[in-house]
């Protein structure tokens, strides 16, 4: 199981998920190709035509059997079966504002919670960083509280906040990862505020 959370935090820290360019409508069997926010004329017949533009929604909702949030509708979250009866899904930003989330089906992850900090912070101790960590909740707007560690890491350039908790049902549960670097754009603070928000667990 060691080797196992290694291999994800390694995932995690070097995957940006991307959205698709182009896509396709169809209607009546006939398939058109459309791209976002660009407007197209669709010929349906001779007489008749249609003037279509594809949007996508600034918050959208992400949701698998035991896990539901909101998003920025420009990032997709990228699922991932790891065995085990282990399901990761992140989300992260362009500069590195990250939302990692494992369900576990046979397990209860809060031992985890000290592993998976450890690794993620591995490489900015040997470079000198300030770690300071401390027990820390969140409470859902379900009511769920989620328990687990916060970590500041500071030098004299960068600071990194990160969040680790667990939700734990019968033999199951859910790991939570967030990290924001201090200097990030509003944009990337509105993504973990929107996610804690609008995150639901359910594990009986």
């Amino acid at each position: 199981m060691h080797r196992l959370i290694t291999a994800l935090i390694l995932t995690c820290l070097c995957t940006t998920p991307t959205l698709a360019a182009n896509y396709t409508l169809t209607i009546d069997g006939k398939a058109y190709d459309l791209d976002l926010d660009r407007e197209a004329v669709l010929r349906l017949s001779e007489k008749q035509e249609l003037r279509v533009t594809l949007s996508q929604k600034a918050i959208i909702n992400f949701t698998t059997e035991h896990i539901s949030f909101d998003h920025p509708g420009n990032l997709a979250p990228a699922r991932t079966d790891l065995g085990d009866g282990v399901f990761q899904t992140m989300l992260a930003s362009p500069r590195g504002t990250l939302v990692m989330i494992q369900e576990f089906t046979t397990l209860d992850p809060s031992p985890f919670i000290d592993l998976m900090l450890s690794e993620l912070t591995k490489e900015e101790l040997q470079s000198g960083y300030k770690v300071t960590n401390s027990l820390t909740t969140q409470k859902l707007a379900s009511g769920e509280i989620l328990s687990g560690k916060l970590s500041v890491s500071t030098s004299a350039e960068d600071e990194y906040t990160r969040q680790v908790l667990s939700y734990a049902g019968k033999e199951s549960g859910v790991l939570v990862v967030t990290q924001i670097e201090a200097a990030s754009t509003a944009e990337d603070k509105a993504m973990i505020e929107t996610f804690w928000k609008t995150l639901k667990v359910s594990f009986e």
